[in-house]
């Protein structure tokens, strides 16, 4: 997945509704995949995930896969 930079800027962004100060996650659902960003640098580096790698790590976490990280 290669997500042009004007694409991605012209989603939505999402951070839970825990978030109450600027330290989160925010994710943005694309067409072909799933982009993931820091909410205090939202210009800087993202991860990219297709739909399938985005699925099999929410497994992961309801499975606790991350709980020791």
């Amino acid at each position: 997945m290669n997500i042009e930079e004007s694409a991605a800027e012209a989603r939505s962004w999402y951070s839970s509704s825990f978030c109450s100060n600027s330290s989160c996650v925010e994710v943005c659902f694309m067409d072909d995949g799933v982009l993931l960003r820091d909410s205090k640098n939202p210009r800087g580096p993202r991860l990219e995930f297709s739909r399938s790698e985005w699925h099999e790590f929410l497994d992961g976490i309801g499975k606790g896969d991350f709980a020791g990280l």
